[in-house]
């Protein structure tokens, strides 16, 4: 698994926008919707309304994973909540990493 850096993330998500506007949106979904990825953030977030409706398909998928927060994932907390792990495809991880607050969101690729 490779945790993937700031920069990274947001050049994936560039790329992604990008095909969005123009006509390579099929052939860039088609190539990364195979890419699986994990993403992970603090339980906290599970209270943000901006990702209720990710939440609640991951729910209904049995997609979400609870765990202890280790500090190699730096995440802006006061160490007493756990964090949520979610396997996905990469475009929706993708989509899914925008709606966080920064510090509180970790995405690598499996």
């Amino acid at each position: 698994m490779k945790r993937l850096s700031k920069k990274q993330v947001q050049d994936l998500i560039s790329e992604m926008e990008q095909a969005a506007i123009g006509p390579d949106w099929e052939a860039w979904h088609t190539a990364n919707v195979s890419r699986q990825a994990l993403l992970e953030f603090p339980m906290g977030e599970l209270w943000n309304p901006d990702i209720l409706g990710f939440l609640w398909a991951w729910k209904l998928q049995g997609k979400l994973i609870s765990k202890s927060i280790a500090k190699s994932d730096r995440f802006a907390t006061n160490g007493l909540e756990g964090k949520i792990s979610v396997q996905m495809c990469l475009t929706i991880a993708l989509l899914a990493w925008r709606e966080l607050p920064e510090h509180r969101r970790l995405l690598s690729l499996i």
